[in-house]
């Protein structure tokens, strides 16, 4: 009797495996969707330390913080990043929408904020000094440290220009590397639309 209790412990246990070893072999059978990547515990929370440090840092600067939608209508970059540019033409995501509509995975941060700030009335209040953070999708070519869903951190300072907007930005921009311990590994150049020397 011994034996055969263990016997069926055992045809258990071998049950149990090939179903595990079925459910692993379909699971291979999915990967992910070229060009994006899992961002696992580590990753995750070493992500979540570097953004908390980039709005602790545009916090003290004044910036406030906006969401816009993943999605779009395709016809907010055309109009902003221009029908013929290479974004436009060859790397956003774009399809249809059930009803016919032209919609794109953002591929930058800009056109939504203003957008945003055109549908909500606020350019009636200016200025405004926003930052975003969120997934960015372009369909460009993967390589190392490029990948086609990907993160990205920007501020807007809309209704105010002049030297000083730069320098605040140029100086938070450095703020925020010294805080995340990287201000020494940064060379800033500047150069202007115009001017040949750099």
């Amino acid at each position: 009797m011994r034996g055969l209790a263990l016997w069926r412990a055992g045809s258990a246990q071998a049950s149990q495996m090939r179903r595990y070893l079925s459910v692993a072999a379909k699971a291979k059978a999915v990967s992910r969707v070229r060009g994006t990547r899992d961002l696992l515990v580590d990753d995750t929370q070493q992500h979540r330390e570097v953004l908390d440090v980039l709005k602790c840092t545009v916090d003290r600067y004044g910036f406030r913080a906006i969401q816009t939608p993943l999605l779009e209508y395709t016809d907010l970059f055309s109009r902003s990043l221009g029908d013929g540019s290479d974004i436009v033409m060859k790397e956003m995501y774009t399809f249809k929408d059930n009803s016919g509509k032209s919609v794109t995975l953002r591929p930058e941060g800009t056109a939504g904020i203003m957008r945003a700030l055109v549908s909500n009335n606020l350019m009636f209040s200016l200025p405004h000094k926003v930052s975003y953070s969120g997934s960015m999708f372009r369909y460009e070519r993967p390589q190392r440290g490029r990948y086609r869903e990907f993160q990205q951190f920007g501020v807007e300072f809309v209704g105010s220009t002049g030297p000083s907007v730069d320098t605040e930005v140029i100086a938070m921009a450095a703020d925020a590397l010294d805080a995340l311990g990287i201000k020494h590994k940064v060379v800033l150049e500047l150069n202007s639309l115009g001017d040949g020397e750099r």
